[in-house]
């Protein structure tokens, strides 16, 4: 199974590159990339359909560390990582994020309230091969439309707005996307 990650930010966001996984099991795992941000060269924009206004993306050095900040206000775009990748050969992906603040209004369970500070995309490859006739049809469709065939499903990884007791739950617009609440609530805000 191959899939493509993408940062996905909203207004004043910092991200650093970081780790997901504890110490002692980076060592035993392969890490696709450790994301420090010196460049964007490895990244390319994407912008979502329907929405005007994008986000700006730059690097910006702070006590000589680089990292991306993302800004936006009232809009919204991604950067993508341009390489695809096997999932079973790099399992793990690491960064560091900052944000400035939550969005009160942001809840994990609605469409309304689908609403981050900050994201991090894995999106799963849609596999022909592996799919059945109505699977197939709709793809295609889709294909036709938009040029490429749409991810067949993603794990997010969101800075939840409130402090929740669930850390993963199924996206609002999909039952393929399930989101990992990797941070929540303002505790860590600024740090």
């Amino acid at each position: 199974m191959r899939h493509r990650s993408f940062i996905r930010s909203w207004p004043l966001l910092f991200i650093l590159a970081s780790l997901l996984v504890p110490p002692a099991m980076a060592q035993e795992r392969r890490v696709l990339f450790r994301e420090d941000f010196a460049s964007l060269a490895g990244w390319k924009p994407f912008y979502f359909t329907k929405i005007e206004k994008h986000s700006t993306y730059t690097i910006e050095r702070d006590k000589g560390r680089h990292y991306l900040k993302a800004e936006s206000n009232a809009s919204a775009s991604a950067i993508v990582y341009r390489d695809s990748f096997n999932v079973y050969d790099y399992p793990d992906v690491r960064w560091r994020w900052k944000v400035e603040r939550v969005y009160k209004m942001g809840e994990t369970k609605t469409r309304a309230g689908d609403d981050y500070p900050l994201r991090v995309y894995v999106l799963f490859e849609y596999d022909p091969q592996r799919a059945g006739v109505f699977e197939k049809m709709q793809y295609g469709l889709l294909k036709s439309l938009n040029g490429v065939y749409p991810p067949h499903s993603s794990l997010s990884y969101v800075w939840a707005n409130k402090e929740q007791a669930e850390t993963i739950v199924t996206n609002p617009y999909t039952d393929r996307s399930k989101m990992v609440l990797l941070r929540q609530g303002s505790s860590n805000v600024g740090i």
